[in-house]
């Protein structure tokens, strides 16, 4: 995260003596924090204030910040595009594979509705409003169109409204509906159940993006150069919001309808221009020249305290988060870098918005998140904070929400608190194992329980609890190759992690085929480019006698062919073997002995 100033003086927070970075102060102006985002495409940006949540989409995944700009979570979703929220259920569209429903506290995917079979349909952009979820959707290969979702029964319902050649943007709230359409922008009923046309209008060309807005519809489209207000009844002009001149590329209002941001970008001045709701000019955001504002990449919070932009330069995409509050105060937490166990800690701080304001205090540790007592700031903007944490590191923050006067603030302090050694032991049955056999392995935990891990060094890993004992066994397989495996514990809050490891082989398979005097062998696992020595014994004396031996390179199949290896002669009985020879993947191993005899 890069966090950058203008005509201002950031703020810190001391963190067991060391200095960082926090939310920095502000003049009049604007503070800076840009945060480099997952992947390389941009969909959508949408900002959950109830939740304290910044929604970015692109790039099959849901990248998930903070009102700070600071990335907290990512959640893989194939296709994701466009978003709404209805409550605490946000609605994500998946291209071809349907709309999934998150849970915006746990942030984990409810439900998946797939698009009706058969409809080849790619939703795009969506809108909920009265129960219901209204998205229009458009392939590369297909028309396009408006559909609604009923989240209580999962039905889809397609081909509402007029038909586009493509998915375009949405919007809903109060009963009505907007979209625009291949000549303006179409405003629809939605009191019937199905969106019935009111009017169309051609208030714009092309617009990129729609909002519904406290009674109003924002609009930003290639022309006019300038945001537009736009009536929820006819779809008449009603105000105009700052730009440079340049065509927006999106639009967004604050919750509370206080505030109103148009995005512009050129290879020069791409810019957020913020506005107050009769259109005065606020603050103009400038973004790094070369950088390009992503069509509807642009979001506020629900004050319109702070602006949101989504840029990209070549393939590299940022959040930039500009907060325009008048002052953030300094915000510090200081406490001992290391803890004995057992014992309590005392923290303490200082607020530069002075007494009097309560902060919220949490602890991280390694059984999670845990809100703990807020406190009250004393004289001077002094606090303390006491606890007794557990084992390993735990991270204090302290967060101040914001006022009428001062803008939010958030400091942390790390205290790693010392935990027990101890032991962890590995056994297993065999220190050879057969091609794919299983591995029976014993992990012995010394004075503690829990979970253990055993991985082998391609990457295969399983988990398991372990008994009262600290004891845990398991079956690892299939053995295919020479590994290390190793077992671990994570540790926990009294004992620290812990591992063992141990080397055990596998030896390959042979697998022989005999025609006549020909020999052939198959190896596995799969080792073109290895050694396989042949060979051949007769009985001599009463006894058998090696006659002949050679090498061979297995081929691309994991295959060689070996002829007779002496002299042949009549009337005797011959037998010959394939062997592997053992290197670094593979022990050796022998094929079973082929007879012959000669006539």
């Amino acid at each position: 995260m890069r966090v950058r100033t203008r005509w201002a003086v950031a703020a810190v927070g001391v963190v067991a003596g060391a200095t960082w970075p926090v939310v920095p102060a502000m003049s009049a102006s604007a503070a800076e924090v840009t945060t480099s985002l997952p992947g390389t495409s941009f969909s959508a940006v949408l900002v959950d204030d109830a939740h304290g949540h910044v929604y970015v989409t692109g790039a099959d995944k849901l990248a998930v910040l903070d009102p700070y700009g600071a990335l907290q979570q990512q959640v893989p979703l194939s296709g994701a595009a466009g978003m709404t929220l209805d409550g605490s259920t946000l609605y994500v569209a998946l291209a071809q594979n349907g709309i999934a429903a998150l849970d915006t506290a746990t942030l984990a995917v409810e439900r998946t509705f797939p698009t009706p079979a058969g409809s080849g349909i790619c939703p795009a952009h969506l809108a909920a409003t009265g129960g219901r979820v209204y998205f229009t959707y458009g392939c590369a290969d297909s028309h396009g169109g408006l559909g609604s979702l009923d989240p209580a029964t999962g039905t889809m319902t397609l081909g509402l409204g007029a038909a586009t050649p493509d998915a375009r943007p949405v919007a809903a709230a109060g009963g009505k509906l907007v979209t625009s359409a291949d000549d303006g922008i179409d405003l629809y009923d939605l009191s019937g159940g199905t969106p019935a046309l009111i009017t169309s209008a051609t208030p714009c060309t092309a617009p990129n993006t729609l909002a519904f807005n406290s009674g109003r519809i924002l609009a930003s489209c290639q022309a006019p150069s300038k945001g537009l207000a736009l009536s929820a009844t006819d779809l008449s002009v009603t105000g105009e919001y700052g730009s440079n001149n340049q065509p927006p590329v999106g639009i967004a209002g604050s919750a509370d309808g206080s505030t109103v941001a148009v995005v512009t970008t050129t290879d020069y001045a791409p810019t957020v221009w913020v506005s107050s709701a009769t259109g005065a000019a606020l603050h103009d955001f400038p973004l790094p020249a070369g950088e390009t504002i992503d069509y509807r990449g642009v979001g506020l919070s629900g004050t319109g305290s702070t602006a949101y932009a989504v840029s990209h330069l070549s393939h590299a995409y940022k959040l930039h988060v500009f907060t325009a509050e008048a002052q953030t105060p300094a915000l510090t937490l200081t406490g001992p870098a290391k803890l004995d166990a057992g014992r309590p800690v005392t923290l303490t701080g200082t607020f530069g918005g002075g007494a009097g304001k309560q902060l919220a205090v949490t602890r991280t540790d390694l059984a999670g998140r845990h809100s703990l007592a807020a406190v009250t700031t004393a004289a001077g903007g002094a606090f303390t904070v006491t606890d007794k944490p557990g084992g390993g590191d735990n991270v204090y923050a302290v967060s101040f929400a914001g006022d009428d006067k001062w803008g939010p603030a958030r400091a942390s302090a790390t205290v790693v608190v010392a935990r027990r050694a101890t032991a962890v032991s590995l056994r297993t049955d065999h220190s050879l194992y057969s091609y794919r056999a299983a591995a029976e392995v014993t992990i012995r935990l010394a004075g503690t329980s829990g979970t253990v891990c055993l991985a082998n060094t391609t990457g295969q890993s399983t988990c398991t609890g372990t008994d009262r004992a600290g004891v845990a066994r398991l079956s690892f397989h299939p053995m295919t190759h020479n590994t290390v495996l190793t077992a671990s514990f994570a540790g926990n809050s009294t004992f620290a992690p812990a591992s063992a490891k141990v080397r055990v082989h596998t030896s390959a398979q042979v697998q022989e085929t005999l025609r006549g005097t020909r020999l052939g062998v198959l190896v596995q696992p799969y080792r073109p480019g290895a050694t396989v020595r042949f060979t051949e014994q007769a009985v001599v004396h009463g006894k058998w006698r090696t006659v002949g031996t050679r090498t061979a390179r297995l081929d691309g199949n994991s295959r060689a062919i070996s002829g007779a290896l002496g002299t042949i002669g009549r009337d005797r009985v011959y037998r010959v073997r394939a062997s592997f020879v053992a290197d670094g993947l593979n022990a050796a191993s022998d094929g079973a002995w082929k007879t012959f005899r000669t006539r």
